[in-house]
């Protein structure tokens, strides 16, 4: 039967958690608040508050009086040992005297000083959430029926807490999430700009050579065969020029056309720069601008999900873009990082 000061202590003791609550919303904090109001109302020396995850295992989130070790290694099963039977049934244990329990009496509770506990389940709109557990009692003696109504109090509030704080990190890992996709395709868009711009600069200059000979071909009759064969053959290396830029662009724009359904497979970057240099567009590119490429493999990458096609365009059409831009003689270096990381090295 409770007594006045306990109700002050607990209406004392809630008020605690409330403010902890409110300037906090860190999982981990919250957490380790109500395990301390739990052992000071139930003056209990040791102690623990378990979450259960996606694999039905409970984990150790906050704990008192544990080994660093016991609580790393901890992974409870659902419905196994005295903890895990608590998150299945749903129910509060009290156990006076662990000894005198059939199921239990036989388990290692070494980590305690006492054979008495209490573990009760936190439950929020019937969801399970965890387990909070108190152990080894200051002055040896066993728990009570008040100290397990106290810790149900206590278990009631951080459901509701941790609940809460959960949600509210996945609210801030999804803005965040959300944030970097919003400044890639801000990034995107402006290559995107960027890229446009020097095709179309790039265009220009054939087109003006193009022009230059045709028209000097109509405006004269006398046409030496020396020249008619000089100006022919300004006419197809500009043509071939125009023709390499046109089909980058097309293939720019293949890649952007999000109304295209994206055939996701899983994809190595290792072996889509291996093949860069077998590219028989980029291989033809290269040879016209004299430009040597050089693919450089520091260890294989991990795994992506990504279209195959789009990731072999993103590489051809960037190292075809760098070469219009370089010099004969110059080089490009490609390198896979260990750390999964592209570099672009460029030797003028």
């Amino acid at each position: 039967m409770y007594i006045p000061s306990l109700y002050k202590k607990l209406y004392l003791a809630l008020q605690e958690i409330s403010a902890a609550v409110v300037f906090s919303d860190k999982i981990e904090s919250i957490a380790n608040s109500h395990l301390d109001v739990a052992l000071d109302f139930t003056s209990a020396e040791v102690g623990s508050v378990m979450l259960l995850n996606d694999l039905e295992e409970l984990h150790i989130l906050a704990s008192r009086g544990l080994p660093p070790e016991y609580v790393k290694d901890y992974r409870g099963k659902f419905g196994v040992g005295i903890a895990g039977g608590v998150a299945k049934s749903r129910l509060p244990l009290l156990m006076q005297d662990i000894d005198q329990h059939v199921e239990y009496g036989k388990l290692n509770r070494r980590h305690y000083k006492t054979r008495s506990f209490i573990s009760c389940p936190l439950i929020l709109k019937n969801k399970l959430i965890g387990v909070i557990n108190v152990a080894s009692k200051k002055d040896g003696t066993p728990f009570t029926e008040d100290d397990t109504d106290v810790l149900q109090i206590i278990a009631t509030h951080a459901s509701v807490a941790l609940e809460r704080a959960s949600l509210t990190e996945q609210l801030k890992s999804t803005a965040a999430e959300l944030e970097l996709a919003n400044k890639r395709l801000i990034e995107i868009d402006l290559l995107k700009t960027e890229f446009l711009n020097r095709l179309s600069h790039e265009l220009r200059t054939p087109l003006n050579s193009l022009k230059g000979a045709i028209y000097y071909l109509q405006g004269q009759d006398d046409v030496s065969k020396e020249d008619r064969k000089e100006f022919q053959s300004i006419i197809a290396a500009e043509t071939d020029k125009m023709s390499s830029l046109v089909e980058n662009l097309l293939q720019f724009l293949r890649v952007e056309d999000e109304s295209r359904t994206a055939a996701k497979t899983v994809v190595h970057l290792h072996t889509v720069l291996s093949e860069l240099s077998s590219a028989a567009s980029l291989r033809r590119s290269l040879k016209i601008s004299g430009v040597s490429l050089r693919v450089r493999i520091d260890a294989p990458s991990s795994p992506i999900a990504a279209d195959k096609m789009k990731t072999d365009h993103f590489f051809t059409n960037l190292i075809e873009g760098l070469a219009h831009h370089l010099e004969r003689g110059d080089s490009i270096t490609v390198t896979l990082r260990e750390d999964d990381f592209v570099n672009v090295d460029i030797r003028l």
